[in-house]
């Protein structure tokens, strides 16, 4: 599954290709950086799972 982390500081979106890289680089973000972490499909449309991931934010 792919997911793009979406940054509050105008930063580009980072776009990570599986779960484990995800929650590698959330571990090394802190949560005032982080607009939104969405679950990206393979016909183009994502969604959002912030709220799931969001413990594993620092």
């Amino acid at each position: 599954m792919k997911y793009r982390i979406e940054y509050a500081d105008g930063r580009r979106a980072v776009h990570i290709q599986s779960r484990p890289a995800l929650l590698e680089r959330l571990g090394q973000e802190k949560r005032e950086d982080i607009r939104d972490v969405r679950k990206v499909f393979k016909n183009g449309l994502t969604e959002t799972v912030l709220e799931k991931y969001e413990r594993y934010i620092r």
